[in-house]
């Protein structure tokens, strides 16, 4: 609510959500699973009862996913996952802002692989401390590619609210970090 005449109205309703967990298929080490999505989501200005502006749309998403780990070190994982995202809107961005009665299907692949190690670990005994038995120091270097795929006519996406729906097609991500984790048992 803006005043006592103006008013915005946004949300989702309804939204349905289901989601097939991770399947092993045919006894390989791919697996797959399944999310998609149904949404309604009113986007509205009202001023004096009457709607001055209204981007509301619905909205129906679908993306399979394929994952595969690559490593089977203790020391080392490398997971990559593929997923194929399909998204149907009821109505797309116009050209000068704001949405258009004219659908909007957007489509495209999306790769994802995290390398986690090489893995150190270091254990001190300590029989005689009063903090601590024993400590575990962990160090994890990781390292992340995101690749995703051009996204055809990708400025008719309408972004209404849900940020959710700001991808960037066409593009290469690369993210790493260093971890340190450090554990201490205390003595029963």
């Amino acid at each position: 609510l803006s005043d006592a005449t103006n008013s915005t109205v946004y949300g989702s309703t309804p939204r349905v959500s289901t989601s097939v967990a991770p399947q092993r298929l045919f006894g390989s080490p791919i697996y797959a699973s399944l999310n998609s999505e149904y949404a309604y989501l009113p986007n509205r200005s009202v001023s004096d009862g009457e709607v001055t502006n209204d981007d509301s749309h619905a909205r129906v998403d679908l993306t399979p996913t394929l994952r595969v780990p690559l490593s089977r070190l203790t020391f080392l994982s490398v997971n990559t996952s593929a997923n194929y995202r399909a998204t149907y809107y009821s109505r797309s961005a116009g050209p000068t802002g704001g949405t258009v009665n004219d659908p909007y299907f957007r489509q495209y692949m999306a790769l994802h692989t995290d390398l986690v190690g090489p893995v150190f670990t270091r254990i001190w005994d300590r029989p005689e401390s009063t903090f601590a038995e024993r400590l575990k120091h962990v160090i994890e270097p990781t390292f992340t590619v995101d690749l995703t795929s051009r996204i055809e006519d990708f400025a008719r996406t309408p972004i209404v609210g849900d940020a959710s729906e700001f991808v960037v097609g066409g593009a290469a991500q690369f993210t790493y970090g260093l971890t340190n984790r450090f554990f201490a048992r205390s003595k029963a």
